[in-house]
């Protein structure tokens, strides 16, 4: 219950910075789990015929491992570990003082998780583990599929008022979707806003959890700007991270909505330094025996 609280929390603030889209937080289904004490006899298999939709139960010794506790709660479970790990540098970040505002080890943490909060509402479609899951996510129309060890999920809707902030219009057309692959821990994930035909807003997230719990992420944006005094630029943060310690790097690059990006997919030895090469860097945060260490370039 304390996660899924977490979850909501989250969401409302992604909203309020965002949107101002209302999205209903998911619910984790109360009926209980099917007894599997006693065997089905040949009555009940007939009154009650299997669901073609259900993924086919696993056996014991392919049970999810690792980050995976629930079948069908897949991208809970991998947002709430990137969640954790980054959360244990909270306080750290929190505490560090600067006056200067280009500074901000808060915004440089929270860019690590932020935007892919919303995958979590796709487990919740349906109660269950299904191979298809159709319906209603954050008012949008919504899939969910599970194909072995591999998840996609896809959201699009139009918005039928303006939202929060005046950066989503009466008519916009927001659509998002992604992949994650629960063997090796890969997850991607896109999101973007189309306004009279053109693309005027897109958000790239990219995360890796390696087999010693080190975590890598990139998260790259062009947002239009919300006024004619911001700046027009695209924003990326590149991280990796793990129990002991965390860097992360800010950059900037040129406001092309149409941005391309190198995968991060299948890389272990990606580093911010690395993944940053071709960005204009601004900023690094590192964190190490819980102190905040930020430096302009």
């Amino acid at each position: 219950m304390r996660k899924i609280i977490s979850i909501v929390l989250v969401c409302l603030m992604l909203v309020m910075l965002f949107t101002g889209c209302g999205s209903k937080a998911p619910v984790q289904s109360s009926e209980p789990a099917p007894s599997t004490s006693e065997p089905a006899s040949s009555s009940n298999a007939a009154e009650n015929p299997p669901d073609e939709n259900k993924a086919p139960e696993p056996a014991a010794s392919d049970m999810p491992k690792g980050i995976y506790d629930e079948p069908g709660e897949e991208l809970e479970d991998f947002y709430n570990a990137v969640n954790s790990a980054a959360g244990a540098f909270e306080k750290a970040a929190n505490s560090y003082e600067s006056g200067d505002l280009e500074l901000d080890p808060r915004g440089d943490l929270l860019a690590m998780t932020l935007d892919m909060v919303m995958i979590v509402q796709y487990d919740y479609i349906q109660p269950g583990d299904n191979a298809k899951e159709v319906g209603q996510v954050a008012k949008g129309d919504a899939v969910r599929e599970k194909n072995g060890d591999v998840i996609t999920f896809s959201r699009k809707k139009t918005m039928e008022e303006d939202g929060f902030g005046g950066t989503q219009k009466k008519g916009d057309i927001i659509s998002e979707g992604g992949t994650l692959n629960t063997s090796t821990n890969t997850l991607s994930y896109e999101s973007k806003t189309e306004r009279d035909g053109a693309l005027i807003s897109r958000n790239v997230v990219e995360c890796v959890i390696l087999e010693d719990g080190t975590y890598i992420v990139q998260n790259l944006k062009k947002l239009k700007p919300i006024n004619e005094r911001a700046t027009d630029r695209g924003v990326a943060w590149f991280g990796r991270f793990n129990n002991n310690e965390l860097e992360i790097i800010k950059a900037y690059f040129d406001p092309d909505v149409n941005f391309t990006y190198d995968s991060i997919a299948g890389k272990t030895d990606a580093a911010p330094e690395s993944m940053a090469e071709g960005y204009k860097k601004a900023t690094k945060m590192v964190v190490k025996d819980g102190k905040v260490e930020m430096t302009k370039y």
